[in-house]
């Protein structure tokens, strides 16, 4: 069952973070920018399964607060989305310096 899956990373550097993802997972960021999102953000092109990725700073210009107030002390969220392989990109985030940490999993609301 595809899941969704939301790390957090203690950089707040987006291209460096951007950088060290696609060469563990092997997946390849586009820059964006979107004023809803908190401006510059990455996202993937969906992959099997409509699986794909977004990269983005925690902050929410509607509110000036955290995107994931549970999470504020993440200034870098990645949303890992449609995903079948949770463990396995669970085990390749895990093998970066500075590896994220995981915050949440969901089923997929469909």
């Amino acid at each position: 069952m595809p899941t969704f899956d939301l790390y957090g990373f203690a950089e707040t550097d987006l291209s460096a973070v951007s950088q060290a993802v696609e060469g563990v997972l092997g997946v390849e960021f586009a820059r964006r920018d979107n004023p809803h999102m908190g401006g510059e953000f990455f996202a993937t092109r969906p992959g099997p399964g409509n699986e794909h990725f977004v990269l983005r700073r925690n902050h929410d210009p509607g509110t000036d607060g955290p995107a994931e107030g549970d999470f504020a002390k993440y200034p870098t969220l990645l949303y890992v989305n449609c995903t079948g392989r949770s463990e396995e990109v669970r085990a390749r985030l895990q093998s970066l310096d500075g590896p994220p940490e995981h915050l949440r999993q969901g089923p997929l609301r469909r």
